[in-house]
């Protein structure tokens, strides 16, 4: 609450996010389960130029896998995968990585 949201044509830079649709995977004759999501993240300025990452595409691939699962449905799985993925997306924007001046 109280965010301001910048209309896109007026935005400086966007950042876009690609999700891949997350899965889960069973183990053969066992109740575990673990889940798998993918995505690509880029930042943009306002007419759409690639400002990060500077090698074209569509952007930094993120990837994540949950540990097994005991006893949880599918769309549970998936869920803490996703969850999984947004926190290692977050984490970018505080790395070094994205932040080449220093």
């Amino acid at each position: 609450a109280g965010v301001e949201v910048v209309p896109e044509g007026l935005s400086r830079q966007r950042v876009v996010v690609w999700l891949e649709a997350p899965f889960e995977q069973g183990m053969l004759a066992s109740d575990l389960q673990q889940g798998h999501a993918r995505g690509s993240v880029r930042v943009v300025d306002g007419k759409g130029v690639e400002i990060w990452p500077a090698t074209g595409g569509r952007g930094r691939e993120v990837e994540t896998q949950t540990p097994r699962i005991r006893n949880a449905s599918a769309a549970e799985v998936r869920r803490v995968a996703l969850g999984d993925l947004a926190v290692r997306i977050a984490s970018l924007f505080h790395s070094r990585e994205m932040r080449p001046e220093e």
